[in-house]
């Protein structure tokens, strides 16, 4: 079984953002933009890696998750102006993660934690770079 890392995926997401916001503030870059995140291989895999409080395929409620149908997941984002505020960058990263639910058919945004200490907030702790 193949498995796409949710919160992984949306963590590394932000920092690319946060990197790319920085050098386009430091070197006076202009737009337009294009953000394309490619899952290359979904085909029958599942979206696991969720944030705290989620059942995970294969673990009760995650039993009913369903597999990718399509070969390859493909996000896209046009952007007139890139995002400068750590606000900004986390939204275009929620975008991202909520697309990627959005194409294996979920909308609870798992990659927010749905129980505990940051119940509704995207937990940095569960993923590592």
């Amino acid at each position: 079984m193949r498995f796409f890392r949710l919160v992984h995926t949306v963590g590394l997401v932000w920092i690319g953002a946060s990197i790319q916001a920085e050098s386009v503030g430091r070197f006076g870059l202009t737009g337009p933009w294009e953000v394309t995140l490619i899952l290359h291989g979904t085909e029958g895999a599942y979206l696991s890696g969720f944030g705290v409080g989620w059942a995970e395929p294969g673990q009760g409620m995650g039993w009913g998750l369903r597999p990718q149908q399509d070969p390859h997941v493909v996000i896209r984002r046009e952007l007139d102006t890139f995002p400068k505020t750590e606000n900004d960058i986390r939204d275009l990263a929620f975008d991202v993660g909520a697309r990627i639910e959005d194409a294996w058919g979920m909308r609870e945004r798992r990659f927010l934690d749905r129980a505990g200490e940051l119940e509704g907030e995207f937990n940095a702790g569960r993923w590592r770079f």
